[in-house]
């Protein structure tokens, strides 16, 4: 992997930016936006939403990330500090389908997903995308028995997983899916999965599907919001 561009927490330090600093990645650092709550303000998920070429953001990084070569589409939805006024940019795509709460979801990501023919699944889950790892357009990883039970029913190849022993400063624990991202045929987390839970489970479902697994040696994992891969 070469010179990939990374959008990831503006928090992010110590051994986690040395690991994507040794391994090349070109990183863009989502700045803190003060309409979320301070723990989560500069995670991706929280401010932008990738759906094939196109990714829709909020005002707070549309400057910072405009001239990527992508579609960067400013959303019109105002973020919020309180759930669920804060999750507009939390959905995520797989396949044919969008997965969000759609009452609270971006309009224009909803518009998109209605013009491209995306299948909108309507989830109680807000916080969408942290919990869903989207491996490929027929398998995924959450931490969400709803969105489980849905993806089995739209024959959704899907591992069910905990978020226990995931950080999150000012949270009990952070979702295991916002310590992840994709790339290729690669499952990256950010710090060390060996000590998760259901690591061996992980490992067997990655497996099957002909996926590696990378991570962060002797670092806690930790949720820095579901990083987007470019």
């Amino acid at each position: 992997m070469k010179n990939l561009i990374l959008l990831i927490d503006g928090k992010i330090n110590g051994k986690y930016l040395e690991y994507f600093n040794i391994n090349n990645y070109k990183m863009i650092f989502i700045p803190e936006n003060k309409n979320l709550q301070k723990p989560i303000n500069s995670h991706t998920d929280m401010n932008c939403c990738k759906i094939n070429e196109t990714i829709f953001c909020d005002e707070n990084i549309y400057d910072l990330i405009k001239n990527i070569n992508y579609n960067i589409i400013k959303g019109e939805s105002k973020l919020q500090k309180n759930y669920p006024f804060d999750i507009a940019y939390n959905a995520a795509f797989v396949g044919k389908f969008l997965f969000c709460n759609k009452k609270y979801a971006e309009p224009k990501i909803l518009e998109y997903a209605e013009k491209y023919n995306i299948s909108i699944i309507d989830v109680k889950q807000g916080y969408t995308k942290c919990s869903m790892i989207v491996l490929n357009k027929n398998n995924i990883i959450t931490s969400d028995i709803g969105i489980y039970n849905k993806c089995k029913n739209l024959k959704i190849n899907s591992l069910f997983v905990t978020n226990k022993n995931v950080k999150l400063n000012g949270y009990n624990n952070g979702f295991i899916c916002g310590c992840a991202f994709v790339t290729d045929n690669e499952l990256i987390f950010t710090g060390d999965i060996t000590k998760h839970n259901d690591y061996f489970k992980i490992i067997e479902f990655c497996d099957n599907i002909n996926f590696k697994i990378k991570f962060i040696e002797n670092c806690d994992l930790y949720d820095f919001g579901s990083p987007i891969i470019l």
